[in-house]
């Protein structure tokens, strides 16, 4: 596991500890954080991103509006922190709305002609999704999670719902960026495929 930074506010922390969080905990930061190599140049980046992508997080809330109140986190937490974090604080504020879509902004000024940072950005997104190419016992386990999560909707309407995300990811030509993730993909698709037959069986 790379080192978590001694700045994470107590408050940020607590946040995931929401009992409403059933898969968007510190149980899954602290599985992103374990995937960060110990060796790698922009640790720090990926650790902020990590902490502060999910820290807002209301699975009522409409598309976005998590993002950028974590987002707003981060820009607080940078400000507290005077000029110390005002290096990375752009691209953690990117890496952070990238979670929105998944997808890597080609337009982005911040990443345009700039391979470490697209590479950085692609490296966090990968971490973020790594659930899905989990075992099967545990990517079933993440479905059930989920499902607690949007335990405010009826089963019909998480079915469909749920069946439409999965058959938005599948269409993506890669779930997975890095080629050292490579192998994830069909593991990945392999798990969606499985879930959404069973998610069509009962529509």
């Amino acid at each position: 596991m790379a080192p978590i930074p001694l700045e994470i506010p107590d408050y940020i922390t607590q946040l995931y500890q929401d009992p409403q969080r059933h898969y968007h905990n510190l149980d899954h930061i602290n599985h992103m954080l374990s995937l960060i190599p110990t060796d790698h140049p922009n640790g720090r980046e990926l650790t902020y991103a990590t902490w502060f992508h999910d820290c807002a997080y209301d699975p009522q809330a409409k598309h976005g509006v998590n993002e950028t109140e974590s987002m707003q986190h981060w820009e607080k937490h940078v400000e507290e922190r005077g000029e110390e974090l005002s290096d990375i604080k752009e691209i953690v504020c990117l890496m952070i709305d990238c979670t929105i879509t998944h997808t890597v902004p080609s337009a982005s000024p911040v990443l345009v002609q700039n391979e470490t940072k697209t590479h950085l950005v692609q490296r966090f997104l990968d971490m973020d999704m790594d659930i899905l190419a989990s075992q099967r016992d545990d990517y079933l386990e993440y479905t059930r999670k989920v499902r607690r999560e949007y335990g405010y909707f009826t089963d019909e309407d998480f079915r469909k719902g749920r069946a439409k995300f999965l058959r938005s990811e599948l269409k993506k030509e890669r779930l997975f960026y890095l080629d050292e993730n490579e192998g994830k993909n069909e593991i990945a698709r392999q798990n969606m495929r499985a879930e959404l037959a069973m998610l069509e069986e009962c529509l």
